[in-house]
């Protein structure tokens, strides 16, 4: 699937618009390097997928989400889908909690930032917003003029594209997908 100008125009999220939308062709190489390309140009292609509702695993259908997007983009699912925070536990390797401590303050204080999993194109970014409770996640493409940038689902029932990281995520972590971890194991 050819990516062009103009799908990832449309893919941008809004807020990110002006300072992406200048370097559309260094976007489409970041996206045909990266380990997930096929699945990234597939939903930028097929906008339709991120508002047609589907059955999720908790038995509701609804409109994917960026967790669920994140996880489909990542070879961990088979389609987008509305995935709970809670879905991540298997993905990443969490640090125990401290006494007295809830789950939100074990992962805000678990977010290490390795060279090799920030850097690294396919890392899975996972964030949440403390003061709101809401989670993001996406799937890291590299930089674009010394900004790190990302693809995800723009919120629940959203479009797929790129966004800045900076912008979108609140003390981001980075993982490598299990995926990945199991191709790094094998070479």
């Amino acid at each position: 699937m050819r990516l062009s100008p103009e799908i990832i125009r449309v893919g941008i999220r809004d807020h990110n618009r002006a300072a992406l939308a200048q370097h559309l062709f260094e976007i489409i190489f970041l996206i045909e390097c990266n380990p997930f390309a096929e699945r990234m140009a597939y939903l930028l292609c097929n906008q339709e997928i991120g508002t047609t509702p589907i059955l999720n695993k908790h038995g509701h259908n609804s409109a994917p989400n960026c967790i669920g997007t994140a996880f489909y983009v990542a070879g961990v699912e088979n389609h987008p889908y509305h995935a709970h925070h809670n879905e991540l536990d298997q993905h990443w390797q969490r640090r125990e909690r401290q006494p007295g401590e809830s789950d939100l303050d074990a992962m805000f204080r678990y977010c290490f930032h390795s060279n090799l999993e920030r850097n690294a194109p396919g890392a899975f970014i996972f964030s949440c917003a403390r003061d709101s409770n809401d989670y993001h996640a996406g799937i890291y493409l590299g930089l674009v003029d010394k900004q790190p940038i990302a693809f995800a689902q723009h919120g629940h029932g959203g479009k797929f594209g790129v966004e800045m990281v900076w912008r979108n995520y609140e003390s981001p972590s980075y993982h490598l997908p299990r995926t990945l971890r199991e191709d790094a194991k094998a070479a």
